[in-house]
C-alpha cells in the first residue's frame, strides 16, 4: 500500500512519518462484462507525462471569472472535437491503455459498457494523478 504512516506520535501530532511503498496491486476485473482481468504495472514517469498531455488536450481548463476556480473549457473542447465530442473517446481509450502499459487494449476499453468505462476512466485518473495515490 502506498501511503503515509506515523511511526512516532506526540500530543502535538505525528513527529516522524514514514512512507510505505508496495502492496497495492492495480488489479482490474471486467469479466462480468466479457472484458479482461489483469494487473496494471506501475507506470513510468514518462507514461504519466504522456497521459497528462493527452488529458490536457481532451479536457482543457480555464479559470472561472466568478469563482476563480479551474473549470473545463467547454468552448475549447467544442472547437477541438465538435458538438458531439467526436474523437474524445478514442483518445481517452488510447491514453488509458498506454498509462496502463497496455494491460487493457483501447479496443477492450471501448467494448466496456458506458458507465463502467466512465468509472474506469475516473479510477485511472484518481489512481495515477491524485496526490494521495
Amino acid at each position: 500500500m502506498l501511503g503515509h504512516d506515523c511511526t512516532y506520535t506526540h500530543e502535538k501530532g505525528c513527529i516522524m512519518a514514514s512512507f510505505i511503498a508496495g502492496g497495492d496491486d492495480l488489479t482490474f476485473d471486467f469479466s462480468k462484462f466479457g472484458g479482461p482481468v489483469g494487473i496494471i504495472p506501475e507506470p513510468s514517469s514518462q507514461q504519466i507525462a504522456d497521459f497528462l498531455a493527452i488529458i490536457r488536450k481532451v479536457m482543457p481548463t480555464t479559470k472561472d471569472e466568478e469563482t476563480g476556480k479551474e473549470v473545463l473549457n467547454i468552448a475549447e473542447i467544442t472547437e477541438r472535437f465538435g458538438e458531439e465530442g467526436d474523437g474524445i473517446e478514442p483518445l481517452l481509450n488510447g491514453a488509458v491503455s498506454e498509462v496502463c502499459s497496455n494491460a487493457m487494449s483501447p479496443e477492450s476499453i471501448e467494448a466496456l459498457p458506458y458507465r463502467v468505462k466512465q468509472a474506469f476512466y475516473g479510477w485511472v485518473l484518481e489512481t495515477f494523478l491524485s496526490p494521495e495515490a
